[in-house]
């Protein structure tokens, strides 16, 4: 294989790792699940090629330099093999973390990690490349050898961890490891940025719903909780899937978005809202969603734990932990779209 497409291979391959990382890092519904198998297939590809791409980089540092980054190749794969290395002791090893960093926590950060000098790779190596000489037969013919080789080793090893059955035959096909199911308030407590807000005084807390006309409505704990608005608690299965790598099937009591926004009255016009923490975090959700997401206080029978959201946080069905806003103290109506925000929160 020529240098060149070992290299034009490879940054194709980590382009759709990247890509279908993402798509399973902001999606928790399972509609969504080929894209992760597909992000594994990829992974395993790499490794296919990456033997070929490392021999080729150590051998390039024995010629005279001819101004390419040679170094910065051969940390790629150091880098690549790095973050394939950490997602393969994930996915058979079970949960594990160093310092309280999860190892899927460290196989995105590792991934994160490579983009710049992926960019300044695929820079000086495909500048130069001929439109004819890319479009060569044998070379599509190599690019879907590796895919089938990369194929056949992830189903393999699917079937090695299931069979075993290895730690990792648990996971979900987000990759995360169960964590504490139907245990109530004992699963674990993380926050996307790591909030850690105060113990919220109940007796002056309140839920101000707002419509978009500014008009609002404000509840305390004990008018959610004993229907003062005519609504009740509803119970709600649902799973927590967090990105640090865990996810955990609960029992959720609350009341559901669009009948306590039907209860107080609220108009009609919007086009989505805005869930507001006391940290200032916030996510926005489409008015069509109303009826599927919850506003609850309780887990499993018992009241929230601070930890966990206490008095109030949104259960957001199919979405990952960080759209399930905890400490909620505001939802907003508005008539702009829920896609008016980063797809990964940077608060």
């Amino acid at each position: 294989m020529r240098h060149k497409w070992v290299n034009l291979i490879l940054l194709t391959l980590v382009a759709g790792e990247l890509v279908t990382g993402a798509v399973g890092l902001m999606s928790g519904n399972s509609q969504h699940e080929i894209v992760l198998q597909i992000h594994s297939v990829l992974g395993y590809s790499i490794i296919a090629v990456l033997a070929w791409k490392t021999a080729l980089a150590l051998h390039s540092l024995k010629r005279p330099s001819r101004g390419r980054p040679r170094n910065v190749a051969v940390l790629v794969s150091a880098l690549l093999l790095t973050t394939l290395s950490i997602g393969v002791v994930w996915s058979i090893g079970g949960f594990w973390s160093v310092e309280g960093i999860t190892g899927m926590s460290l196989h995105i950060y590792a991934g994160a990690a490579i983009l710049p000098f992926i960019a300044w790779h695929a820079w000086a190596y495909t500048a130069r490349f001929r439109v004819g000489y890319s479009a060569e037969r044998r070379e599509a013919l190599r690019f879907g050898s590796v895919l089938a080789a990369g194929t056949a080793a992830w189903v393999v090893s699917e079937n090695i961890i299931r069979t075993i059955p290895t730690p990792g035959a648990d996971r979900r096909f987000t990759g995360s490891h169960e964590r504490r199911s139907y245990e109530g308030n004992v699963f674990p407590t993380t926050s996307w940025i790591n909030d850690k807000p105060a113990q919220i005084d109940i007796a002056q807390w309140r839920l101000n719903l707002v419509d978009v006309d500014g008009n609002s409505t404000s509840l305390t704990l004990l008018d959610i909780e004993n229907g003062s608005l005519g609504t009740k608690l509803t119970e709600l299965e649902a799973t927590l899937d967090c990105t640090g790598g865990w996810y955990s099937h609960q029992f959720w009591s609350g009341i559901y978005l669009r009948d306590v926004l039907e209860a107080a009255d609220m108009n009609a016009e919007a086009r989505s809202c805005i869930v507001h923490s006391v940290t200032g975090y916030t996510r926005r959700y489409a008015s069509s969603e109303f009826g599927e997401i919850m506003l609850a206080t309780r887990v499993g029978g018992e009241l929230l734990w601070h930890g966990h959201g206490a008095p109030l946080r949104l259960v957001a069905p199919g979405r990952r932990g960080y759209d399930w806003v905890k400490w909620v103290d505001e939802v907003r109506l508005v008539d702009s779209p829920h896609w008016l925000q980063p797809w990964l929160p940077l608060q």
